[in-house]
């Protein structure tokens, strides 16, 4: 199991990815994201999750004024990333 916390500063975001190796799940503690997870787009707030499942293209873009926090969990200590350019983007 690996867990790590994860600010995305406002106006900015992560750049597209997938794990080929692993799911993941992302808590929100606080701030507001626009979280892509295919071709799907969920607004989280705080207190929500999400789970990304292994190898699916996602991302987070903060479209708040403040710093989104965030606690990511892993179920391996090998966690992969691979990243992706914008367009491929719901293109597993």
């Amino acid at each position: 199991q690996t867990f790590g916390f994860v600010q995305i500063l406002a106006g900015r975001n992560n750049p597209p990815h997938i794990h080929p190796n692993s799911d993941e799940v992302l808590y929100l503690i606080e701030g507001e994201l626009d979280h892509s997870l295919g071709d799907e787009v969920f607004h989280l707030t705080p207190g929500m999750s999400i789970h990304i499942p292994r190898g699916v293209a996602h991302n987070a873009v903060n479209r708040g004024p403040v710093t989104a926090k965030m606690v990511v969990a892993y179920p391996t200590r090998d966690r992969q990333a691979v990243f992706l350019d914008e367009k491929d983007i719901g293109q597993e």
